[in-house]
Parts: structure tokens; sequence; C-alpha cells
């Protein structure tokens, strides 16, 4: 796996751990998750984002609700593939997404 993007995981991940408030999250990014099913009726998928912060908006949306998130060991393996992110214009918008969560936990 290319540095920036371990490290990228890496943040993301800790980034998540504060806005939840939850030290059980070990990979926001990479990681399988799963919810219950009777769970899942609950959220509002229509207000879960449908770009790069699916994954992180999903699990912060579970946890805000007092959902379980069960996480599943996950190889990642990286061949010639080319991502169409670009982690410098991402910054700002995954910190500008983890602030609301954060502002609605609070607000909550």
């Amino acid at each position: 796996m290319p540095i920036k993007r371990y490290a990228g995981a890496k943040l993301l991940t800790l980034i998540s751990r504060f806005t939840c408030n939850s030290k059980n999250i070990k990979d926001v990014v990479h990681g399988l998750f799963g919810i219950k099913y009777s769970f899942f009726s609950k959220l509002k998928i229509n207000n879960i984002r449908q770009n790069y912060f699916f994954e992180q908006d999903m699990i912060l949306n579970v946890v805000r609700l007092n959902g379980r998130i069960r996480q599943f060991k996950n190889e990642v393996v990286y061949g010639s593939e080319i991502s169409n992110l670009n982690p410098l214009k991402s910054i700002l918008p995954f910190l500008f997404y983890h602030f609301l969560h954060f502002l609605k936990k609070v607000l909550n």
C-alpha cells in the first residue's frame, strides 16, 4: 500500500475515533463493517454521502444513533490501479464532514 494512502487511512481512523468517541473503530477506509438489519432500517440512507466519505458517514451515523458496528478483517491489495481520489483536495471536505458530525453529536 502506498505510504500516503496508509497515512491517510490511519489519520481518518483517528479522526473518526475522536468524532465517534469510540476506540473500537479499527479502519474506516479499508475495513469491512456490518450492522444488524433491524438497525439498518433506522438509518436514513438517502442522507448518507454518495462520495469518498461514504464509509465514514455510514459509521458516524450508526454510532450517533447508538448502533453497534462489527468490523471484519480485510486484506487490501493494490495493483496497478490508479485512484481518482486526490488526497490534497479531499482533506478539507473530510474534515468538514467530520466537524458536521461532531456538531450533531454535541447539539443532540
